[in-house]
């Protein structure tokens, strides 16, 4: 009994060592929650003298598996104007800039940026008039980044070595603190409403049916004659003359839809003036299919109601 008493005695005493080595760690509130700064931001710059702003976008991608240092890239959109430095003003364009951001604390980076004030020159390399530098921090809150940072500009000539890169100790030509490059993540974006689908608009009016046809299935031949006029000749001869033709109408489409009217009948039985109405379909093989649709003479569905082939 009394070494059971011990045995739980140890294990309790255990236990408290245990939960005293566990490490102190404060509650993390809303405001600590580090910020995932990495993906892509779109800005615009509206100082200087300039009435329009420019555009740009920034883009940073982790270099390491904690992202505690960063690719940045920031790509100017519309820089032509923007920031031509006297007495280089005679440069035609800035180059996107380059650099890298380094995470100092939670949310907090060190960043540092170049660019380039180009001239272009025809049939030889284009002339590099000075280096921009911006060097500073930039903080990331929620979807976006500001910064406070010191833009410097260098001559070509301070980069004697020709790597790119002013010479340590150069002087710059202009210097300058302030904020240039806040931005706002962009987000995923929300595709643009496309226009209705347009219905196919081809219908019996584009098929071309204007000519001569034979019905096929007959004990005799029946030929429909459509011309561009609008009329329409029964015949039961190929060369459609008067003294062959059992009936004349008209014909026109509405909405992919044949209607036929009858304006005179030989024989057989007159159908009477109220509109038939076909649907018609021209085939791979090349013949007409005329199919009814709402037709009370039982004559003309007769020799209608088909397949006809090209009369030659």
């Amino acid at each position: 009994m009394i070494l059971r008493k011990r045995y739980l005695f140890l294990l309790l005493v255990l236990a408290l060592i245990l939960v005293a080595c566990q490490p102190m760690t404060a509650p993390v509130s809303a405001a600590d929650e580090e910020c995932d700064v990495a993906g892509a931001y779109v800005g615009t710059f509206t100082g200087g003298p300039w009435d329009d702003p420019l555009y740009f976008h920034s883009k940073l991608i982790p270099l390491d598996p904690m992202g505690n240092r960063l690719s940045y890239t920031v790509q100017l959109i519309n820089p032509d104007e923007s920031f031509r430095i006297p007495p280089f003003s005679e440069a035609d364009r800035m180059t996107d800039l380059y650099g890298e951001a380094v995470k100092t604390d939670p949310g907090t980076y060190d960043i540092s940026l170049m660019n380039y004030a180009v001239n272009n020159r025809e049939g030889d390399r284009d002339e590099v008039l000075y280096m921009w530098t911006v060097v500073g921090t930039m903080k990331c809150e929620g979807d976006t980044i500001t910064d406070s940072v010191i833009f410097g500009v260098y001559a070509a000539d301070q980069d004697a070595d020709k790597d790119g890169i002013p010479d340590e100790g150069a002087e710059t030509i202009f210097c300058h603190e302030g904020s240039l490059f806040n931005a706002t993540r962009q987000p995923m974006l929300k595709p643009c409403d496309l226009p209705p689908a347009e219905e196919d608009t081809e219908t019996a009016t584009d098929l071309d049916i204007v000519g001569k046809w034979v019905a096929e299935g007959l004990d005799f031949g029946f030929y429909h004659q459509f011309n561009e006029d609008g009329s329409l000749i029964g015949s039961i001869s190929s060369d459609t003359a008067e003294e062959t033709q059992l009936f004349t109408a008209e014909y026109w489409f509405e909405d992919g839809q044949l209607y036929m009217s009858e304006v005179d009948v030989v024989e057989p039985p007159p159908c009477g003036p109220e509109p038939a109405i076909y649907d018609a379909e021209l085939l791979e093989n090349g013949n007409l299919k005329l199919t009814m649709i709402t037709d009370t003479c039982e004559a003309r569905i007769g020799v209608t109601s088909r397949e006809h082939a090209p009369a030659e």
